[in-house]
């Protein structure tokens, strides 16, 4: 049996999730809606800031703000920073909730774990 990857199908239960967050303004709405128009059904994405600005007629300072929004609410999680000469990797985040404590959905291409969110962690481990 092929081994199954359990972030197949991610991109468009995102999707569902960003359309209900309350936690997020339409303005960051909107540009996660664009930046799922390029994700991978794994819920990976890379978009120059440049194109999204282009594509929504903002400043490339206010996509980052919103960016950094959808991290802050938890719908997105950075893999890799973006600088000069390098695009930022973003995969997708659905917060879930279990008690008290909020976790995310999160992990590598070929697994997936549950990460307590404010613990700093590095591929998908809880630092403490």
């Amino acid at each position: 049996m092929p081994h199954s990857n359990p972030r197949h199908g991610l991109k468009d239960k995102w999707r569902v999730e960003i359309l209900r967050a309350s936690k997020i303004p339409d303005s960051v709405r909107v540009v996660l809606l664009v930046m799922h128009d390029y994700m991978t059904d794994a819920g990976y994405v890379s978009v120059p800031r440049s194109k999204l600005a282009e594509i929504l007629n903002r400043s490339p300072r206010r996509i980052t703000e919103r960016i950094k929004a959808a991290v802050d609410a938890g719908l997105l999680d950075v893999i890799q920073a973006g600088r000069p000469g390098r695009t930022a990797r973003y995969m997708a985040v659905i917060p879930t909730k279990d008690g008290d404590d909020m976790y995310w959905f999160r992990g590598a291409e070929s697994s997936t774990t549950m990460v307590r969110t404010g613990a700093p962690h590095v591929n998908g481990k809880a630092l403490w």
